[in-house]
C-alpha cells in the first residue's frame, strides 16, 4: 500500500512563511460561498456579463491615458467573448477544489508574480516518478499561467515544493483513473530538475480533465 513520506533527496529548498500559508488556506477556508440555485448558471452568467459591459461603458465615457485605453479595450473584447461562452456554465456541483479566497490572490502575486490569476486550489498527495511509496501531501494551486504544488511545510525533513511549472514547461499530461502526471519539457526551467521530469497529482478524473483542458487551451498555437 502507498505510503505518504518525504525523501530527503527530493526535498527543495524550505518554503517562504507566505508560500506556506497559501497551503494552509487550503484547509482553512472553504472557498466562495456557493450561488443561490434559484436561477440558471446561463441566466446568471449573462447578468454578470452585462455589469461587466456597463462598467466598461462608464469607463469608456473617462478621458484614459493610452495604456489604460488599451486595457479597458481588452477589458471590453473578452467580456464580449465571455458573454457568448456562459451558455455552457453549469451551477458547482460539491468538489474537493475550491474557489480561491482574495487574500490568496494577493498571497499568490507575492509568492509568484508571473503566476496570473489564481483559478483553483486543493488539498492532495502528489509523487515524482512513478515510485507509489513516495507521496507528499500538500497544496496544488492552479492559474491561469501555470500551476504548482507545496508541502508548506517550514520542516526540511517534510517540505516539497515545485514552485510555479509555466504551462510552456509542461509537455504533456496523461490521465488515468486515479492520477494526472504532468511531463516536463526538456527545456524547463533548472530549478525543477528536481521532479525528475514529471509530476503525479492524485485527483479527480473530472478534476484531472479540467486542469488537462486548461493547460491545452493555455499551450495552443495562437
Amino acid at each position: 500500500q502507498a505510503r505518504t513520506r518525504s525523501r530527503t533527496r527530493l526535498r527543495a529548498a524550505p518554503p517562504s512563511p507566505r508560500e506556506a500559508a497559501m497551503v494552509r488556506c487550503c484547509s482553512l477556508f472553504g472557498g466562495a460561498k456557493a450561488p443561490d440555485s434559484t436561477a440558471s448558471a446561463k441566466d446568471r452568467g449573462v447578468e454578470a456579463c452585462h455589469d461587466i459591459l456597463a462598467a466598461c461603458r462608464k469607463l469608456a465615457e473617462l478621458a484614459l491615458a493610452p495604456e489604460a485605453a488599451l486595457a479597458l479595450a481588452n477589458l471590453w473584447r473578452e467580456a464580449s467573448k465571455l458573454q457568448s461562452l456562459v451558455g455552457c456554465a453549469a451551477i458547482p456541483e460539491s468538489s474537493t477544489w475550491k474557489l480561491p479566497q482574495p487574500q490568496e490572490q494577493a498571497e499568490w502575486e507575492r509568492a509568484y508574480p508571473n503566476g496570473g490569476v489564481l483559478l483553483r486550489r486543493q488539498l492532495c498527495t502528489a509523487a515524482t516518478g512513478s515510485n507509489d511509496a513516495d507521496y507528499f501531501m500538500g497544496g496544488v494551486f492552479v492559474a491561469d499561467a501555470g500551476v504548482a504544488f507545496d508541502t508548506g511545510s517550514l520542516d526540511a525533513e517534510e517540505c516539497f515544493r515545485t514552485g510555479l511549472m509555466l504551462w510552456g514547461e509542461v509537455a504533456a499530461m496523461q490521465r488515468s483513473e486515479q492520477d494526472l502526471t504532468l511531463r516536463l519539457a526538456e527545456s524547463a526551467r533548472s530549478d525543477l530538475a528536481e521532479l525528475r521530469a514529471e509530476l503525479r497529482l492524485l485527483l479527480s478524473p473530472a478534476d484531472a480533465s479540467w486542469m488537462e483542458e486548461l493547460w491545452r487551451l493555455q499551450t495552443a498555437p495562437a
